[in-house]
């Protein structure tokens, strides 16, 4: 049998802890954040090799005067069959630096925004879902959406709206991880791994009390 949905609880948001500096965001701060964020993330898929690591006899093809074709000086050539690809793809580095202070400031900055258009909701006693049902944890969030009036439900029920879920990491059990893994508009991550990519590409930020807690002390240090 299913819990009920109101098991769990939206209460009020403390704004003071996570509102911005005197002066007004910074849209640049907040856009070299996700920049750095999705440089780091950026991989090469393949490589092609080079002619020390194509297999095949250096040996020179035939002579390299006297009969009437162009001359050659390698079986592994790119214009031969089974040669080395021209211009292949290499494995490269995009990440570069960036200042610690400016993330967090960038981190206050994107959560300050979700704020100030009020998409914040807390979500209290998420550390009493033991159940590891998908429709379950799909009608409780359903339910802290309804009581805050923040965000889409849709017409069959469940959200509508793409939604963060942040949880601490003693919150994050391995049946909140199951049943989250099938809900399509909800991601759920840890506290750590909230980055501010991720809090703008979703509609909602529903975040846990002790997650919060957290997430402050990496904002104040």
């Amino acid at each position: 049998m299913l819990a009920r949905p109101h098991t769990w609880l939206a209460v009020p948001l403390p704004r003071a802890p996570v509102a911005p500096p005197d002066r007004p965001p910074s849209c640049c701060r907040r856009r070299s954040v996700v920049n750095w964020q999705r440089a780091k993330r950026r991989l090469t898929a393949y490589r092609g090799k080079t002619y020390s690591e194509k297999s095949g006899s250096g040996r020179k093809p035939f002579s390299q005067k006297g009969t009437g074709m162009a001359r050659q000086g390698n079986k592994r050539a790119p214009i031969h069959r089974g040669g080395v690809k021209a211009h292949a793809p290499v494995l490269r580095d995009w990440s570069f630096k960036l200042n610690k202070a400016v993330r967090r400031k960038g981190l206050r900055v994107a959560l300050s925004a979700k704020l100030a258009d009020d998409k914040v909701i807390i979500v209290g006693r998420a550390s009493a879902f033991t159940s590891s049902k998908t429709e379950d944890l799909s009608r409780r969030l359903e339910a802290v959406a309804r009581a805050s009036g923040i965000g889409d439900i849709a017409p069959a029920g469940g959200l509508a709206s793409t939604t963060l879920f942040v949880v601490s990491e003693r919150e994050l059990t391995p049946q909140l991880r199951i049943a989250a893994k099938n809900l399509q508009r909800v991601e759920l991550v840890p506290q750590l791994g909230c980055t501010v990519y991720d809090i703008l590409r979703r509609d909602v930020l529903m975040i846990s009390p002790d997650a919060l807690e957290e997430l402050q002390a990496r904002l104040l240090r």
